[in-house]
Formats: structure tokens, sequence, C-alpha cells
């Protein structure tokens, strides 16, 4: 065979290794799977404010979601758990009575593991 027979058929395997493994191996894909915040809002009432917004878990299990609040100072923690694909809406009413400086800020993390998810600080006035 000449040299020019040989490395054609040589192509032609590599070529045919390259297209089964595009047919045959699994296709990563799909949309990350990470936590999100959507919806944040701050809303002014008569008797105060309003925080409000949803934790999402895109992931395929449970997750363990935990929220750290401080208004001026004053710290408050939940934790939620919230299903696979589930959401989870935080609502928090903070009267004009709790405020002094007007610093509202909240971390949000996922199952209690730095970093965090969310991290936000609002001043009222």
């Amino acid at each position: 065979m000449s040299k020019s027979k040989v490395l054609l058929a040589l192509s032609l395997v590599i070529l045919g290794v390259l297209l089964a493994g595009i047919f045959l191996l699994p296709i990563a894909g799909g949309e990350p799977k990470y936590s999100v915040v959507q919806r944040e809002s701050l809303l002014q009432t008569r008797n105060g404010w309003i925080i409000q917004f949803d934790i999402v878990n895109q992931e395929d299990q449970d997750k363990d979601y935990t929220v750290n609040l401080s208004v001026d100072g004053k710290q408050s923690t939940i934790t939620v758990s919230i299903r696979a694909r589930g959401v989870f809406t935080y609502i928090r009413h903070i009267y004009k009575d709790q405020v002094t400086k007007g610093e509202v800020s909240f971390t949000i993390y996922k199952g209690g593991e730095a970093p965090y998810v969310k991290k936000a600080t609002y001043y009222l006035q």
C-alpha cells in the first residue's frame, strides 16, 4: 500500500471514532442546577416595610436553606427545607418601631455552606 492510502484509511478510522463518540456518549446539557433568588422586593406600608423574595431550588434533590436577617444589628435566622425543583417564598414584616438606624440586610445560605446564595442590604427611611 502506498503512503497516501494508509493515511486515508487512518483518517477514516479517526473520523469514524469521532462520529461514534458524538452519537454514543451522553450529551451533557440542560440548564445548570443551582439555587437562585427571584422576585426580590421591598414594599413600604403604612406601618413599616415588607421584604419578600423567592428561593428557587433548581437541583434534583431536597435542600435546606438558611436565611439570616439583620434589622439594625438584631439578628434572626430561619432554616427551611425546599423540595427538589421547588420554591419557597420568604415574607418578613418590619415594623417602624423595630427600626432605629434603618439598616436591613439578609444573607441566604444553601445547607449552611459558604459561599452564600444571595446577600443584600437595604437602608430604610
